[in-house]
């Protein structure tokens, strides 16, 4: 399957806020707060998809990319 072109400015405004947040946490190595960033951004995305805002293929990109999962 081909990943799609994400272009993180088009993402809904609770994502792109909860990457960043999650981002800096990772560059901060702050490991005692990273499981709630990662935990917000889970749930903003599955917000997200369930809520018709963006696409099941472009969640799981997401999902990939920034949770590992």
């Amino acid at each position: 399957m081909e990943k799609p072109v994400l272009d993180e400015r088009t993402l809904p405004l609770d994502i792109q806020e909860r990457i960043r947040d999650l981002l800096e946490c990772e560059s901060k190595n702050d490991t005692l707060h990273l499981d709630i960033y990662w935990g917000e951004l889970y749930g903003f995305i599955n917000a997200s998809q369930h809520g018709g805002e963006i696409s099941k293929e472009l969640a799981d990109f997401l999902r990939e990319k920034y949770l590992g999962i």
